[in-house]
């Protein structure tokens, strides 16, 4: 019988691991990078220690420096559903910037024409 036709997944030990030490931990809240790793293992690998796993505090701060447009690069994608995750957020990120000054320049502009408009019923 050919293995793509196994009933059942093939899973190694090392992953049956890993979702046994998942199982036990508590579930917390999770920003989409965590959500990434979740779907999709050893999506992100970073500098340091790069072959374990992501904490919640790297993919965090992975996600901060992405939406913020500083792009660190210590927290990194390595597979095509991470990079994707990531672009997303970059779109996300330089699109809350852009609606941020444009409501601020929508603010200056109307409260110049209050004065103006009050100046005039003088």
């Amino acid at each position: 019988m050919e293995r793509g036709f196994q009933q059942g997944p093939a899973r190694s030990k090392r992953c049956e691991d890993k979702a046994a030490a998942r199982a036990d931990r508590k579930p917390a809240k999770r920003d989409h990078a965590e959500k990434g790793q979740a779907i999709e293992p050893e999506t992100f690998t970073a500098a340091v220690d790069p072959t374990g796993e992501r904490s919640w505090m790297e993919l965090l701060f992975m996600s901060f420096t992405t939406l913020s447009s500083t792009g660190l690069g210590d927290v990194i994608p390595v597979k095509s559903f991470g990079r994707a995750l990531v672009m997303i957020e970059q779109v996300v990120g330089l699109a809350f910037v852009a609606m941020l000054v444009s409501r601020l320049v929508g603010l200056t502009v109307l409260r110049g024409r209050i004065r103006r408009d009050a100046g005039d019923q003088r």
